[in-house]
């Protein structure tokens, strides 16, 4: 779970750093005013045409800009991106279970088996469909944003209990495959003998929390199939509408004849 987890989680850093863009627009302006200036004897129009656009880039790039400071949830978002980037690396390598302290990633993996269960749960046309109601949709989004914040901070506080963990020897390998067979490993995990770490506590928590989150948001995603009637199909909808139009015909028909 912990694994699937890592692989559809977003990342909240900004893929391009700050003032990255302001020099490609400097690049930009520079390029197109000395094209218009080597232009500009051969192409008066053309050329006065380019330096006037590369005038106006290199103010737009000079304009001054309000970089607003991130907020406690982005900088605890960004933090558990580095936790998740290094799990990411040790699932792959299949080093995850030695890289965390066995407690807190036991309970990691549940917590990201109930935010699986969260997201699954919430999913569907019941939460979305366009005949919702307001208070369902934003109810929805509320517990996603809630539980998207209660796995970053069992991410950083999981994150306390890395290690660097050396690559896999022959003998491990085949260790934790028979671990993964459900027999028991031939290497032994140095770490199964640590005393408890005390970001235990915060992630075990944080797991009762997701627990109750993921029965309750199960049970009303239960209750909102049983309310909200089935989806029309297209083609009902269309039959319904012409069917309804020839009754329409046929009672303005019958009408005229009475009359007559």
């Amino acid at each position: 779970m912990l694994a699937a987890y890592l692989n559809a989680r977003p990342f909240e850093r900004p893929l391009v750093p700050a003032g990255v863009e302001r020099v490609g627009t400097f690049v930009i302006a520079g390029s197109a005013f000395a094209t218009g200036v080597t232009n500009l004897s051969s192409s008066p129009i053309a050329g006065g045409a380019l330096m006037v656009v590369g005038a106006a880039l290199a103010a737009f790039g000079l304009r001054p800009r309000k970089v607003l400071p991130p907020t406690p949830e982005q900088q605890l978002a960004w933090r558990a991106d580095d936790v998740a980037k290094q799990l990411q690396h040790h699932a792959h390598s299949n080093r995850l279970h030695r890289a965390l302290h066995p407690a807190v990633g036991a309970t990691l993996e549940e917590c990201a088996g109930y935010w699986m269960r969260i997201a699954n749960a919430l999913d569907g046309a019941q939460w979305t469909g366009s005949e919702t109601l307001p208070q369902w949709v934003s109810l929805r989004q509320e517990a996603l944003a809630a539980t998207k914040i209660a796995m970053d901070e069992a991410l950083v506080h999981a994150g306390s209990t890395l290690i660097l963990v050396p690559p896999a020897k022959p003998l491990e390998h085949v260790s934790d495959a028979l671990e993964d067979i459900g027999f028991g490993p031939l290497v032994r995990n140095g770490r199964d003998h640590e005393p408890m770490p005390p970001s235990f506590r915060p992630v075990r928590d944080l797991a009762e929390r997701l627990r109750e989150m993921a029965e309750r948001c199960e049970t009303a995603a239960t209750q909102r199939r049983q309310e909200s009637p089935e989806p029309v199909s297209a083609a009902f909808r269309r039959l319904d509408a012409a069917l309804g139009e020839m009754r329409t015909l046929e009672e303005a028909e019958g009408e005229l004849r009475q009359g007559a």
